[in-house]
């Protein structure tokens, strides 16, 4: 591809991915982000060779990585949300909804929440931890 002349946006399906933050540098992005791309920092993911990783397709990523990291184009509206495949931040997410159910006055409708809760991020893991050998 050749350079681009003005911004375009891709959308990041693995968290984890590095996009540009200017022509020298990156940051991480999450699943569900939607990432301005600059002329410049296109550039800046130019390999010796003169190729972008944000030239590939589905296939050509896939068959790099093993998997698709990002679209071109905005599609957050097919991720579930921003972060959903990082464990940190939906523990952080599981977390945010049990103090919030942990609020509900009414005892029926605050089951309810945590069943919710449970439904949506699963139950917790078990904090218990033995020594003892089960041979």
């Amino acid at each position: 591809m050749t350079r681009p002349t003005e911004a375009f946006k891709i959308t990041v399906l693995a968290s984890g991915t590095t996009v540009p933050f200017d022509s020298f540098s990156g940051r991480i992005a999450y699943r569900g982000e939607l990432v301005e791309i600059t002329p410049e920092q296109y550039d800046g993911t130019l390999d010796r060779f003169g190729n972008s990783w944000l030239d590939m397709d589905e296939h050509a990523q896939a068959k790099k990585w093993g998997m698709v990291r990002f679209l071109r184009g905005d599609h957050t509206a097919d991720v579930a949300f921003i972060g959903d495949d990082d464990s940190t931040v939906r523990y952080r997410r599981r977390e945010n909804a049990i103090a919030t159910a942990n609020a509900i006055s009414d005892p029926a409708e605050r089951r309810a929440a945590h069943a919710e809760v449970n439904r949506v991020y699963g139950r917790a893991e078990s904090t218990q931890r033995t020594t003892r050998s089960f041979e």
